[in-house]
């Protein structure tokens, strides 16, 4: 266990490794060998939330309903615990809203009033974006974030830097990016020149488009709820991706299960279109709901960059990453 999760257990958060296949899902490397990927940084990584009305069609909630308790209680901890850690970095991997439930006819949308959500999650919303300060990434079912920010993401001078595309940590080494990114918004987050301000401009304008909205409506009743890579039914009571054998090349890093994440292609393509590619060590993304530890191979000579999916925290799931120099281990969190 880290010091992070040693800490959070202390304070009564109730943490438990996450398996697949008898694995836990983890990534261990020695920076002797690899060089430094978070150097004195610990990283929280927060999946998918999906925050609607509260009401019984928000997936949010769950079966039981125990999902906001959870989410309280995680939070108390890091609040309780982070004292400890001067370095501690906590990002939300986007969807944190899920627009479309909240407002379905859109009688209220676009706008920058957030209340409906708000009202329902309120206590849990202060903490992470007031308290901790989270950081948070514009996913595709809260695109309108992006076009208009909420009130916790908005300063005198416009747009914080608390809400972007991507964020980065560890000196500029590791990426935090929703992961769904299509070809022009890679283009968008290249354009931003390192900055992590969102850009209320034309790319994300066409993402709050409310037709766009509507086609994520039309998906999630169909019943893909995790994402837009066809799944078995097994693999969607799973929600996990296909193993995969260790990378040839994994110069130093290691994990007790690879997996085949989906979309890697289209990923890589994205990270290798930054600025600051030939930086990044690591890659943290959600949007699937389907935790693993994949690799990119972005086009720096000889470098093998891993990809973290911190899965979900819907239908009753409670995933997070806690991530230090030398490890990434993902865990989920108890009733």
């Amino acid at each position: 266990m880290s010091e992070l999760s040693t800490a959070l257990a202390d304070v009564g958060v109730k943490l438990s490794p996450l398996q697949q296949d008898g694995s836990d899902v983890a990534l261990t490397w020695d920076p002797a060998v690899t060089g430094p990927v978070f150097g004195d940084e610990v990283l929280v990584a927060l999946p998918d939330m999906h925050l609607a009305s509260g009401a019984d069609g928000d997936i949010f909630r769950g079966f039981d309903g125990s999902s906001l308790g959870r989410l309280q209680k995680l939070l108390s901890g890091l609040l309780a615990v982070r004292g400890g850690f001067p370095k501690l970095s906590l990002v939300q991997m986007g969807d944190l809203y899920d627009v479309w439930r909240a407002y379905p006819q859109y009688k209220d949308h676009p706008t920058s009033d957030y209340r409906v959500i708000e009202k329902a999650y309120g206590s849990a919303l202060g903490m992470l974006t007031q308290q901790l300060q989270a950081r948070i990434c514009v996913g595709n079912h809260d695109a309108g974030l992006g076009l208009f920010p909420p009130a916790w993401a908005r300063g005198p001078n416009g747009v914080t830097d608390q809400l972007a595309y991507g964020h980065t940590f560890g000196s500029g080494r590791v990426l935090a990016f929703h992961g769904h990114q299509a070809d022009r918004i890679g283009a968008a987050m290249a354009a931003q020149g390192g900055s992590a301000v969102v850009q209320v401009a034309t790319e994300v304008a066409k993402l709050a488009n409310p037709l766009v909205q509507l086609v994520e409506r039309g998906i999630d009743l169909l019943g893909d709820f995790f994402g837009d890579t066809p799944m078995s039914l097994s693999d969607a009571l799973n929600a996990r991706w296909a193993g995969a054998d260790p990378p040839s090349d994994a110069h130093g890093f290691q994990s007790p299960r690879w997996c085949d994440r989906g979309d890697r292609d289209h990923l890589q393509t994205v990270v290798g279109a930054l600025p600051n590619a030939a930086d990044i060590r690591m890659v943290f993304v959600g949007h699937s709901h389907r935790p693993g530890i994949s690799a990119l191979h972005v086009p720096v000579p000889g470098r093998l960059v891993p990809l973290v999916d911190v899965g979900s925290w819907v239908w009753g799931r409670s995933q997070i990453a806690l991530a230090c120099e030398g490890e990434v281990r993902l865990w989920t969190m108890a009733p």
